[in-house]
């Protein structure tokens, strides 16, 4: 049977059958995020965090080139050394990206601290979510979730209120170290105190008024809910800790107390 002699309804059906056949065939959600980039029928993607950064920083602040030159140099300084902060770390990380879904997650992450950089966030709080980065990565199933709830309550502190965090922080493992559980909220407050005051703080008040508004990002709370002091810090701030040496990036941008 000639192709001419075909009815073209019929002709029609077969090229559009012998064209999908040919084409990579959609995935499902939970299939996708466990594809190679070659199942997904795209290019290569990225295939570590470092690489997936560079890409993601040109494609999100290339519009700083469209502002006024002077105020364009200004923006693309801050921008650059909060780019060095984050390759830093996501250099040091050895596991590739192997999977869409992995890409995916670690997208979420690098996005969020690009814009954090955008907001005019301090470079220590940049640091310290490098480095949560970094320390997620290390896991099977790192999730882009799990790093915008760290991500959001160190974003909006003040170095002042970072400085306090770490401080009682370092005092409270030490006494769990020293198997001083029962009395160690109060005995860490008081060693925290002797500390920081009068070397950095004026005397306990001000320091129990920074701890108080630290609050807000779930890292410290009240050890008594009626009274200004004393603070203790939360399974939340030692799961971040886990994650991240806050006085490793104290150290390195120099702000050692």
């Amino acid at each position: 049977m000639g192709l001419a002699r075909w009815p073209l309804d019929a002709f029609s059906s077969l090229v559009m059958t012998i064209h999908m056949n040919t084409l990579p065939q959609p995935l499902d959600r939970q299939h996708k995020s466990e594809a190679t980039p070659k199942e997904t029928g795209g290019d290569k993607l990225p295939d570590s965090f470092d690489a997936l950064a560079s890409e993601l920083w040109v494609a999100s602040t290339g519009s700083v080139g469209l502002l006024s030159s002077a105020l364009g140099r200004v923006l693309s300084w801050r921008l650059e050394e909060a780019e060095d902060i984050l390759h830093s770390e996501l250099r040091q990380i050895k596991r590739r990206l192997t999977r869409v879904g992995e890409v995916e997650e670690a997208t979420g992450m690098v996005l969020r601290y690009i814009r954090a950089a955008q907001e005019g966030t301090c470079e220590l709080n940049l640091r310290i979510m490098a480095k949560v980065i970094r320390g997620l990565a290390t896991r099977s199933r790192a999730k882009a979730s799990e790093f915008l709830r760290y991500a959001d309550a160190v974003a909006g502190l003040t170095v002042e209120e970072i400085t306090v965090i770490t401080c009682l922080l370092e005092k409270t493992v030490e006494l769990d170290e020293f198997g001083l559980a029962k009395e160690r909220d109060n005995q860490a407050w008081s060693q925290m105190i002797d500390e920081l005051v009068p070397s950095m703080f004026t005397d306990q008040q001000h320091v129990a008024e920074i701890l108080l508004t630290a609050s807000r990002s779930g890292l410290v709370t009240k050890a008594a809910p009626f009274k200004l002091g004393p603070f203790c810090t939360t399974p939340f701030l030692h799961d971040l800790a886990e994650l991240a040496s806050l006085r490793r990036a104290i150290t390195e941008e120099g702000l050692d107390w």
